[in-house]
């Protein structure tokens, strides 16, 4: 997201409540979610131009799309969140099976070890962007050479906290950070479910998935090493474990 009103470039890491951030800068300019698309919060249905989704462009991206001249990208605070790897790509899974996409109609570790993302998953006619949101979150934040490229990476874990500091730093009026894009609330099943459960009696009510919103009962030693592995970089840089 790009917004000259704060003089901040936000670059959203996918499943790390990235929309929850964009709605509070809209909301301090006194702008809809539905008046979004000037800030490059928009759907691209061209290659040479970004992502299927210019919300997820990477910080060099905004450079080398020619969205910002590198004096503006020198100027404004740039800034992102970063999540602990196992518990995002838990989080992703999750939200893309609440919607129905296809391949994720499984258990957890059939869609890792034989149904993960590649390139050719993201698609421009659509602006499915499959690939875009599992890619590592250094990617976003690093230049190719190493270099770090935004001047602040809050963290999910502390988001309240971490936010309240891009508040006071962009000059919002609020550091209060609204609640946006809840995989629970997606689909029409759970819309349905909703609507229903204050109607259905408590013996009859489903039990809850064994994994849950709680990522660690999700993975065995092969699947937790998988992420390792794969999410190397970032589990070096931000410091993170498996637990934390």
């Amino acid at each position: 997201m790009l917004s000259h009103h704060h003089r901040a470039l936000f670059v959203h890491v996918p499943k790390v409540a990235g929309q929850s951030v964009e709605l509070a800068l809209l909301q301090d300019m006194n702008k809809s979610w539905q008046e979004r698309a000037p800030y490059l919060l928009r759907p691209n249905s061209d290659a040479t131009q970004g992502p299927p989704r210019l919300a997820h462009l990477t910080a060099h991206e905004y450079l080398d799309f020619g969205y910002v001249d590198q004096a503006t990208f020198n100027a404004y605070f740039k800034f992102s969140f970063v999540r602990n790897p196992w518990a995002r790509l838990h989080s992703e899974f999750r939200y893309r099976q609440a919607l129905g996409v296809a391949n994720y109609q499984c258990d957890f570790k059939t869609f890792l070890l034989t149904r993960f993302p590649t390139p050719q998953d993201d698609c421009y006619t659509t602006h499915r962007d499959l690939y875009r949101h599992v890619i590592p979150q250094s990617n976003f934040l690093y230049s190719p050479d190493g270099t770090c490229l935004v001047d602040f990476i809050g963290r999910f874990e502390n988001l309240s906290e971490d936010f309240a500091i891009v508040a006071e730093k962009i000059g919002l009026s609020s550091m209060v950070l609204p609640h946006k894009n809840n995989t629970e609330q997606l689909g029409s099943k759970a819309i349905l479910k909703r609507l229903l459960k204050p109607l259905q009696p408590r013996f009859l009510a489903p039990k809850k998935a064994a994994h849950g919103s709680d990522y660690r009962t999700a993975y065995d030693n092969e699947t937790r090493e998988w992420v390792a592995h794969f999410y190397a970089q970032d589990i070096e840089r931000f410091n993170y474990q498996f637990e934390n």
